[in-house]
């Protein structure tokens, strides 16, 4: 009979997804949708990322 796996090794963010967070952030282009003034909310910004990662929803995302 197989151990019920714990809910925070489920939703724990793998290498891979981390590293792809951080590729988006790193771009030029997304840089500046960072920038204060760039008319871009925070919201919009989180869901532009979370996109990038399918396997976590945007409320992870934007904690990360």
């Amino acid at each position: 009979m197989s151990q019920p796996v714990a809910k925070h090794m489920i939703e724990a963010w793998t290498a891979q997804e981390t590293e792809h967070l951080m590729q988006w952030l790193e771009e030029p282009e997304n840089q500046c949708k960072l920038q204060k003034g760039s008319s871009i909310t925070k919201r919009q910004i989180i869901s532009k990322t979370a996109d990038q990662i399918p396997t976590k929803p945007s409320e992870k995302v934007g904690y990360k």
